[in-house]
């Protein structure tokens, strides 16, 4: 396969296997070590992993394999990512869309070098371009407008 999900509700463990390019063995270590990765269970007890776990699957992968994190430090980061999303979260739910200025520096940085690294990883790809909404725009144009919104916050706050 070529390293992208077919867009199925549901993924057996040898697809996920077959899609990361890791063992099966891997992905039920991870799911231990991992509090972010829960796969759903069908009634016959086979795990069912969702395009969420993928991306989870592929983030750890990533820091494990490619940025020679260890898999506690790996943990580290999944979780920082995961309380910075969790707060910006929250604060978008307070902020209107049009004026985030209100938003901490450093959740600013944070969301900033997020960005630039999903931003690195699209351009890394050519011709990579997921669409994700119903008007057509694409991750790319998604995380460059994010991007730029962040940046002109920032830029506010100083």
């Amino acid at each position: 396969m070529n390293g992208r999900s077919s867009g199925k509700l549901y993924y057996s463990i040898s697809e996920v296997s077959e899609l990361t390019e890791l063992e099966a063995t891997v992905l039920r270590y991870w799911e231990k070590e991992f509090p972010q990765l829960r796969p759903k269970h069908n009634r016959a007890g086979k795990r069912m992993y969702r395009e969420k776990d993928i991306r989870v699957i592929r983030e750890i992968k990533r820091l494990t394999r490619d940025e020679g994190f260890t898999i506690a430090g790996a943990k580290k980061r999944i979780q920082e990512f995961s309380k910075g999303a969790k707060i910006a979260e929250a604060k978008m739910d307070r902020v209107t869309p049009v004026n985030n200025s209100d938003l901490p520096p450093e959740l600013l940085d944070y969301l900033r070098k997020e960005l630039n690294e999903i931003k690195e990883m699209l351009s890394a790809e050519p011709g990579c371009s997921i669409k994700i909404q119903a008007d057509g725009t694409d991750t790319q144009d998604t995380v460059n407008a994010i991007l730029k919104m962040v940046e002109n916050n920032a830029g506010e706050g100083e």
